[in-house]
């Protein structure tokens, strides 16, 4: 599990690949001086609820890796998290599968839509 450090004291664990996947939009984003938000639901286990932190280029922001390698960056994973960090939700944590099952969603609808 790797770190998530928001506003240089607020640490929230969040698996390595997945640290990788945001951390690549979320500085396309913050580059761009785009204001995006992050949010995820709290497992019952861990007293439920939700957390949703909004980014912005201000705040500082650290992202630590548990591992030293570099992830492989999935792209269709990325756009899915890019779409959600354009859209009035922001963006929500989702797996990877969750992401190519979405696209793979996309595209039957896409082709419906072309018949």
């Amino acid at each position: 599990m790797g770190t998530l450090t928001y506003g240089g004291s607020t640490a929230y664990e969040i698996d390595d690949r997945t640290l990788a996947h945001l951390e690549a939009v979320i500085v396309t984003k913050l580059r761009r001086r785009e204001y995006l938000t992050l949010g995820w639901a709290i497992e019952a286990h861990e007293g439920s609820g939700r957390v949703h932190l909004s980014l912005h280029e201000a705040v500082p922001l650290e992202f630590a890796y548990r591992h030293a390698e570099r992830h492989r960056l999935n792209r269709i994973w990325i756009e899915a998290i890019m779409e959600q960090a354009n859209s009035a939700q922001g963006v929500m944590l989702m797996t990877e599968d969750e992401a190519m099952q979405a696209a793979d969603h996309a595209t039957a609808d896409d082709a419906d839509a072309s018949s």
